[in-house]
C-alpha cells in the first residue's frame, strides 16, 4: 500500500485535511500557492526513498494546568504523515482494535466514548437490576512519553511490508533524543495512532481473557464495570503486570475502584447510576470552573481589542452546544447569566433561535438539528 501514500491525489486530500485550522500560517499559504509542485516533489522523495522529515517545532503548552511539551510538524511533513496514517497505518490497525477503543478513530471520538459508558451502565443495570457494583478507573503516567520504540516497532513489523516499515521506522526515529528511544511525543498524527494501538494487549486481556463486557478505553483513560470488587482488584493486579512489560506506568494516584452508587467522573463528565436505573450525566466542576475563567479572560481580550465580539459569541455557543446535551440545565443558565453580565447582553433560548444583543450590534444564530451544530452567524448594525 506504499504507493497509496505518495499518490498525488491522496497527497492533495491530505493537505486539505492538514491545513484545516492553520491556513492562516504563512508556511501553509506558501505551500498551498505551489501545491502541485510540492506534491510531486514529495511523491518523488517517497518513491525513491529519499524523504527526510524536517526538525520539529518544539514548544510548551499549558493545558488545564498541566505543562505539555509539543512537537509540531512543518506542513509538508504533516501532509506525509496524514497520507501514511490514513492510507496505511489506520488500515492495518483498524481490525486489531476493540470496538470500545474510541480515541482518534474514524466515526468515533470523545462523544462516542461518553455514549458507550452510558450504554454499559444501562446494560449493567438491565443485567443485575441494581446500582450496587464497582467501577475500576485506570490512568497512565506520561503515556506518550513512556512508549518504547523497540516494542512499538515490533508491534508494527508484522503488519507492514518492507517499504512501509522502513518509512514507519524513520518517522519514529525522529522522536529519539540523545539516544533515548522512548516517547512518541505529542503533536503529530502518528503519535495518536501509536497511542491508540500500543495498549491493545491490555484491551484484549480485559475483553477476551477476563471477559469484561463493560470495558472501555479512551487513549490512556480506562474503565471496567463489574459487580465484584475482588474481581476488579485481581484484574488490576494483572493489568499492572502487563503494563510493566509494555513499558507503561500506571498512575496509582488516579487509579481507583469506586462504588457505582457514589458516582464517578470519566472524560470530564460526572456519572450517577440510581436505584431505579436512571443515569444522570453532569458537567464536572473543573469543566465549569475553566469555562467561567475563560469568559472572564475573553472580557479582558475584548477590551484590549485582541478578540472581536463575534468570535467570543461563536466560542461560547460552541461550548454551550456541546454541553447542553448533559443534565446540567441549571449550570448552563448560570453560565448564560455570567455571559450576559460580562458582555452586557440579553441571552435567551427559545428552542428555535438564540439571540445575543449588545449595544450597537446584534448577533443572531440558528441552532438545533437543522444547523447540525454549526451556527450561521450574522452581524449587523442595529
Amino acid at each position: 500500500m506504499i504507493e497509496s501514500v505518495y499518490d498525488v491525489n491522496n497527497l492533495y486530500d491530505s493537505f486539505i485535511l492538514s491545513q484545516s485550522g492553520s491556513n492562516w500560517k504563512s508556511s501553509v499559504q506558501k505551500y498551498e500557492a505551489d501545491l502541485l509542485r510540492y506534491s510531486f516533489k514529495t511523491k518523488n522523495q517517497l518513491k525513491d526513498g529519499m524523504y527526510r522529515q524536517k526538525p520539529f517545532y518544539e514548544f510548551d503548552l499549558n493545558e488545564r494546568g498541566k505543562m505539555r511539551h509539543i512537537k509540531s510538524l512543518h506542513i509538508s511533513d504533516r501532509v506525509v504523515q496524514r497520507s501514511f496514517c490514513d492510507n496505511v497505518l489506520t488500515q492495518v490497525t483498524g481490525d486489531k482494535l476493540i470496538y470500545d477503543n474510541g480515541a482518534s478513530v474514524i466515526n468515533k471520538g470523545i462523544s462516542f466514548a461518553r455514549k458507550r459508558i452510558s450504554i454499559h451502565l444501562r446494560k449493567y443495570y438491565e443485567k443485575y437490576k441494581t446500582n450496587e457494583g464497582y467501577i475500576l478507573q485506570i490512568d497512565f503516567k506520561k503515556f506518550f512519553d513512556s512508549i518504547p520504540h523497540k516494542q512499538l516497532k515490533e508491534f508494527f513489523k508484522g503488519l507492514l511490508d518492507e517499504n512501509e516499515y522502513k518509512l514507519f521506522s524513520s518517522l519514529i526515529q525522529t522522536f529519539v533524543v540523545e539516544n533515548n528511544e522512548v516517547s512518541v511525543g505529542i503533536g503529530s498524527q502518528i503519535s495518536q495512532v501509536c497511542g491508540v494501538f500500543y495498549p491493545t494487549p491490555l484491551d484484549n486481556y480485559c475483553k477476551v481473557v477476563k471477559g469484561c463486557k463493560f470495558y472501555g478505553r479512551y487513549m490512556d483513560d480506562t474503565y471496567i464495570i463489574h459487580r465484584d470488587k475482588a474481581f476488579l482488584e485481581s484484574v488490576l493486579k494483572d493489568y499492572l503486570s502487563i503494563s510493566e512489560k509494555l513499558g507503561l506506568t500506571v498512575n496509582l494516584k488516579k487509579t481507583h475502584i469506586v462504588k457505582l452508587s457514589h458516582g464517578f467522573t470519566f472524560l470530564k463528565i460526572k456519572y450517577n447510576l440510581f436505584e431505579d436505573g436512571t443515569i444522570i450525566r453532569r458537567l464536572s466542576r473543573s469543566t465549569i470552573t475553566r469555562e467561567r475563567r475563560k469568559l472572564k479572560k475573553y472580557r479582558e481580550m475584548l477590551d484590549d481589542g485582541r478578540l472581536s465580539l463575534e468570535v467570543i459569541v461563536q466560542a461560547y455557543q460552541s461550548w454551550r452546544g456541546t454541553n447542553r446535551r448533559f443534565n446540567s440545565h441549571t449550570t448552563i443558565r448560570s453560565m448564560d447569566k455570567l455571559f450576559n453580565s460580562l458582555f452586557g447582553g440579553i441571552y435567551y433560548d427559545t428552542g428555535k433561535k438564540r439571540r445575543y444583543q449588545r449595544k450597537n450590534f446584534t448577533v443572531e444564530m440558528r441552532s438545533g438539528r437543522q444547523a447540525r451544530g454549526v451556527c450561521n452567524r450574522r452581524l449587523e448594525a442595529v
